[in-house]
């Protein structure tokens, strides 16, 4: 009560105030009853607080599915590029609308346009004949493949090989060519293709022929003059060349062989025939050589009959072209000046009447 009554005095002179307000009182006078509460607390003696009305509902909600919060992404920070240096990746991607497609990569030739390129095909052989090989050589781009063809007279495909890109190969002319032989390289496929094609020069040796009118191949070399002989029998004839000491036979059957030819093993001092053998009138048995094989060999004899007139000399000549045995074909002059062409193998022989209007070269 002593801290009551030590304030009164004050109080009083507040509430004589004649500023103050009507609401000031008010609030001054409720913090005076709050204090002297506590007063009365401070003394000992009890407090009944004041009662207060108690609820008779507690209505607690009810919560049924509830969200379970994600933790949000922590976005990533714009960095601002730096003067000079890459730009930043899009976050939504390019803004190209362009499609990109990815080919394999070709195993064979690119068909590209304008990706073909052959940088060289050539050849470093000289002075070539017909029937002779040659070296070529070839360089391509854009292909790891290439095909080179030997071409005929005509432009057609004669035959192929199929090579690398780059390298060199030995290849064969024809005999059949006569002024050039032909070879085009080729690289890519129908849809890009670029070719190439190589003309060498071709040139007989300076032999000719001994007559004429020439074959289509060259000659193999220079004519041979050689002391000859014939004999005509009822399905063909017999040639002997002296410088070969061969005799050919030649039938008119048309059974194969068309012609064969024999080494003349006749020697001076043996029986030039067999007087045995009787002929049929205006008929007889060749003689010497002729007469050997004739008789030696019976199916010589049957196919050639008897013969039908004397052996006869001649000068005589032969000459072959150059192709390669055993292809080669052979010319002989026979007794009329008429050439005999013997194709190779004994397939076939036939008759060449020799052009007065073109003289051949003589024989040597």
């Amino acid at each position: 009560m002593s801290d009551f009554i030590a304030i009164q005095q004050p109080l009083k002179n507040l509430f004589s105030a004649r500023w103050l307000q009507p609401r000031v009182l008010w609030l001054l006078l409720a913090s005076l009853i709050v204090l002297l509460a506590a007063c009365g607390a401070d003394s000992g003696e009890p407090v009944f607080p004041t009662a207060r009305p108690t609820a008779t509902t507690s209505i607690t909600p009810t919560i049924t599915n509830t969200p379970t919060l994600e933790p949000s992404a922590t976005p990533t920070p714009f960095i601002s590029p730096t003067p000079g240096g890459p730009s930043p990746t899009s976050l939504i991607g390019a803004t190209s609308t362009q499609l990109q497609i990815i080919s394999p990569t070709p195993t064979a030739a690119s068909t590209e346009p304008g990706s073909l390129s052959i940088e060289y095909f050539t050849t470093d052989s000289q002075a070539v004949r017909p029937g002779d090989s040659v070296m070529l050589y070839w360089s391509v781009r854009g292909a790891d493949r290439a095909i080179i063809y030997r071409l005929n007279a005509n432009g057609s495909h004669d035959r192929l090989w199929q090579v690398d890109r780059a390298g060199k190969l030995q290849v064969q002319t024809r005999s059949l060519d006569k002024d050039s032989a032909r070879f085009t390289l080729s690289v890519g496929d129908t849809v890009s293709r670029i070719e190439q094609t190589l003309t060498i020069p071709l040139s007989c040796p300076q032999q000719s022929w001994f007559f004429a009118p020439a074959p289509v191949n060259c000659p193999a070399d220079a004519p041979i003059l050689s002391p000859a002989a014939q004999q005509t029998f009822e399905h063909g004839q017999m040639i002997w060349i002296g410088s070969q000491a061969r005799i050919y036979v030649f039938f008119n059957d048309g059974k194969k062989p068309a012609w064969i030819d024999f080494p003349d093993e006749y020697k001076d001092g043996q029986p030039d025939h067999d007087p045995s053998i009787s002929a049929p009138p205006n008929l007889s048995q060749p003689i010497r050589g002729f007469g050997l094989v004739w008789r030696g060999q019976a199916h010589i004899r049957d196919r050639l009959g008897w013969a039908t007139g004397p052996e006869l000399g001649f000068d005589g000549a032969y000459q072959s072209d150059n192709v390669a045995l055993p292809n080669t074909t052979l010319y002989i002059r026979a007794r009329d000046t008429a050439i005999l062409q013997l194709a190779a193998g004994g397939s076939a022989w036939k008759l060449i009447t020799p052009d007065s209007t073109h003289p051949a070269t003589p024989a040597r």
